[in-house]
């Protein structure tokens, strides 16, 4: 029968009203207890961090091949754009956008598969064998394929990729297993 009894507040994410432990592991508990806000940091960063290069691997392949995510059709090119460009797609251009993509986390603890913020984008080479600089980033060239452009000048179609990928992979519930796949490798440390 257990004796000692320890009565823990809520821990973020986890709810323990109670827990009963035998004499011989009150050390190794109250360490853990101790330790617990750093064990699920440690989880979530790996966590998210496991998921993020899956994610960005199916990224990179997506546009490397040109096809698009699971339930997600990408217009087609228009002529003018066939003309000027490689028809390998808009995603791919110079590569550059698909080598970029990585996987960083900012000062608020959130990760993100992104290419870096304030990285230029290069304008693709067109068939003449030219490039110039762009006066956009790459993360607004992708938000601008994302969710297209309708200017005046620009009619650009969405082609979904970010979002639908995120989902393609597993979503929220893959990643909720990541972590907890990494909460419960951290925890064994420690029991």
């Amino acid at each position: 029968m257990p004796r000692s009894i320890f009565t823990i507040g809520q821990i973020p994410n986890i709810s323990l009203d109670t827990v009963y432990i035998y004499p011989e592991n009150i050390k190794k508990v109250s360490r853990l207890i101790e330790k617990m806000p750093e064990v699920e940091i440690k989880a979530y960063n790996r966590g998210c961090y496991n998921f993020g290069k899956m994610l960005s691997r199916y990224i990179k392949r997506c546009i490397a091949t040109n096809t698009p995510p699971p339930g997600v059709s990408w217009p087609p090119h228009s002529e003018d754009y066939l003309k000027k460009y490689d028809p390998k797609g808009f995603w791919y251009l110079s590569g550059q956008l698909m080598r970029s993509i990585s996987i960083f986390q900012r000062s608020n603890g959130r990760w993100y598969v992104s290419p870096p913020p304030d990285e230029p984008a290069i304008a693709p080479v067109n068939m003449k064998g030219r490039s110039h600089p762009s006066k956009l980033t790459l993360v607004q060239l992708a938000r601008i394929q994302e969710l297209g452009s309708y200017t005046v000048h620009n009619d650009i179609p969405p082609r979904p990729l970010f979002v639908p990928s995120f989902k393609a992979v597993g979503g929220t519930n893959r990643l909720r297993r990541y972590i907890i796949a990494n909460l419960r490798r951290e925890l064994k440390q420690y029991l």
